[in-house]
């Protein structure tokens, strides 16, 4: 999982320097652990957050739904 995590914050801190907008489509993303889940708010932060970044994940299922909930990320 770590590997996992520690890919995508790589890849999605990558996309917001070359752009400073992302989608991300987390369909199909299973995160077994809340703290897996910090790396999209702890990316964005770590890029300036909003506005000069700006992150949307969309399409998630209702248990990584919960967890960005639980995480008060919007």
């Amino acid at each position: 999982m770590l590997r996992s995590a520690r890919s995508i914050s790589i890849r999605l801190a990558k996309a917001l320097a070359e752009t400073g907008r992302v989608l991300v489509d987390v369909s199909g993303l299973r995160m077994a652990d809340v703290w897996a889940v910090q790396v999209f708010p702890s990316v964005l932060a770590r890029m300036g957050g909003w506005p000069e970044s700006r992150l949307v994940l969309f399409a998630a299922k209702p248990e990584l739904t919960r967890m960005l909930e639980d995480l008060r990320v919007t």
